[in-house]
């Protein structure tokens, strides 16, 4: 590892730390949205639809992001752009304290977030060397999940301070988003674009700066395409946290602290995972790894069903936190590899509209399964996990017979 953290560019730290700051900022708004709009009156199936709704529209942005992006070949100041949108969101929720002011300003982070995702990780893409960028998406997404762990230990100390007092985590998560952006701006670099000649299937293509088509998608090849399968099926098995966390305080009668706790492991795990698995990912066959983090992934939904008190459904969140650090790394790393640099935020776009799609299912399935028979929604999970072991499979079965 050492020789391997040689080789970050000085742009992958500072992107990670604008990470740490954003994500600082989004667990502090996270971590008590779902409780908030819970104290108001919304059910868990309302919270749910909502989660999947607002989700999907941020990831639909990244999309729109990621051809921008690489139509103008200027990734900085979209991602910057992002960044401003999710501070200006938190200001909106303190203005308005009700249920629509709350999920308007939600809307504005997801459209905020959607901005600034792809870009980034195209950035990332284009500035980690190659056999490294597994370690600097690591770098990338531990830092960003260690402002996470930052962010919700800052809500625990507000809630013990100040009785659950909504209004003022919501204020200072502004703060961090404020810096984030400041970062992007003055230390942020887009990288040198140019012209150059792409060899895929044996043919020669000229890619033009500000020259970006749907027909060229087909660039991106039979890899990214079987990548694509392995990501819908995965993710159709991926609730949102909200949803853990709410059924965590529902089934154990959690207090809110208790609740922000829980969400602090999963993203301290979440971070460990993310920082040592990246060199992983640059060393060992995707598909081996990709078993390896649906089986955690199944683990944690089997914990969840069985789980009869806190600490075994704690056990539950920190495989949950480990498969996610694991499997973000996987397919950022492999979306990277399987796309010419000109198409990256093209190829990361596609990524995002799959993982729309998926992620939207999964909580609208989870959500009302949950509400009625919670368990059977962690059953839902474990059998999706089983066909993604299936599709890694096959998709893996093709590409050798290739």
């Amino acid at each position: 590892m050492p020789s391997t953290r040689k080789k970050v560019p000085f742009q992958i730290w500072a992107i990670g730390v604008s990470s740490l700051f954003l994500t600082c900022s989004a667990a502090m708004f996270f971590s008590v949205f779902a409780i908030f709009l819970s104290s108001i009156g919304l059910s868990i199936k309302d919270i749910s639809l909502i989660d999947g709704i607002v989700e999907g529209l941020g990831y639909l942005f990244r999309i729109v992001s990621g051809f921008v992006s690489d139509y103008l070949s200027r990734r900085k100041i979209i991602f910057a752009a992002g960044s401003l949108f999710t501070a200006i969101s938190r200001i909106i929720v303190c203005i308005s304290m009700t249920s629509m002011g709350a999920i308007a300003a939600r809307v504005l982070d997801r459209l905020g977030n959607g901005l600034q995702s792809t870009p980034r990780d195209a950035l990332i893409g284009d500035y980690a060397p190659k056999g490294a960028r597994g370690f600097c998406f690591g770098i990338r997404q531990a830092l960003g999940t260690f402002g996470s762990a930052l962010g919700t230990l800052l809500v625990i100390t507000l809630f013990y301070l100040n009785a659950d007092k909504f209004e003022l985590v919501f204020s200072i998560a502004s703060i961090p988003a404020l810096l984030a952006s400041l970062i992007i701006i003055f230390l942020v670099k887009d990288a040198p674009q140019h012209v150059k000649r792409v060899f895929l299937h044996k043919k020669v293509l000229l890619l033009g700066k500000n020259e970006i088509y749907l027909k060229k998608v087909a660039l991106l090849g039979k890899n990214f395409w079987f990548l694509m399968v392995v990501v819908v099926v995965f993710f159709m098995s991926r609730f949102s946290e909200s949803l853990i966390i709410l059924y965590g305080k529902k089934a154990f009668s959690l207090r809110n602290d208790q609740a922000i706790w829980t969400m602090m492991v999963y993203n301290t795990v979440w971070a460990v995972s993310a920082y040592f698995s990246g060199p992983w990912v640059d060393r060992v066959r995707p598909d081996r790894l990709m078993y390896l983090g649906i089986s955690l992934t199944f683990m944690a939904n089997i914990i969840f069903i069985t789980s009869t008190n806190y600490i075994v459904f704690l056990l539950g969140v920190i495989f949950w936190g480990l498969q996610i650090g694991l499997m973000q790394n996987i397919f950022c790393t492999g979306v990277a590899n399987a796309s010419p640099r000109e198409l990256r935020g093209t190829s990361f776009g596609i990524y995002y509209f799959f993982t729309t799609v998926s992620i939207l299912i999964a909580n609208i399935i989870g959500g009302h399964l949950m509400e009625y028979v919670a368990k059977a929604a962690f059953a839902y999970g474990a059998f999706v996990c089983a066909l993604s072991c299936l599709a890694v499979f096959l998709t893996n079965f093709l590409r050798e017979r290739r």
